[in-house]
């Protein structure tokens, strides 16, 4: 989902995470001479509810001793031109598997983040903000995905 489908002035409980990684082309395929277009869907493969030390962060946050631990994928679609004499368009698919920590209040809208988990009432809806891609060489592309994680009482 793209970042301008939410309202994020209203989201209390997030985190934004960039991912950077390279990816290469297998020789199989043809070179790269332009990018056409790179784009990311993410999806939310698993969340659980772990307990963690209650105290206040240097920083001055009150940890509350919960952390939802985030596991998802990204697919990502790298659309290219290559050399050659008809400048063919090109698609490479590729996947990253991440897991993130985001830290709950003790309670979300006065019901306790332990037991909204438990009974399944906790999701986290995941969107990209922003995908920058850069050609290294005729094998190798540079990604950068900005994603998002809302996390909302249902």
């Amino acid at each position: 989902m793209n970042i301008n489908n939410i309202n994020t002035k209203y989201s209390t409980i997030f985190k934004e995470y960039n991912i950077s990684h390279v990816v290469s082309i297998p020789s199989p395929k043809p070179t790269v001479k332009k990018i056409l277009e790179s784009v990311a869907h993410p999806e939310v493969i698993n969340i659980k509810v772990t307990d963690t030390i209650n105290r206040t962060s240097n920083e001055g946050q009150e940890l509350s001793g919960n952390k939802l631990l985030v596991d998802f994928s990204i697919k990502g679609r790298l659309i290219y031109t290559s050399y050659g004499e008809s400048g063919y368009v090109h698609i490479h698919n590729f996947d990253t598997l991440k897991s993130l920590a985001i830290t709950l209040p003790k309670n979300i809208d006065s019901s306790n983040s332990q037991g909204l988990f438990k009974s399944g009432r906790l999701q986290v809806n995941p969107y990209i903000e922003n995908v920058h891609t850069r050609k290294i060489d005729e094998q190798n592309v540079y990604t950068s995905i900005l994603l998002f994680l809302d996390v909302k009482e249902v």
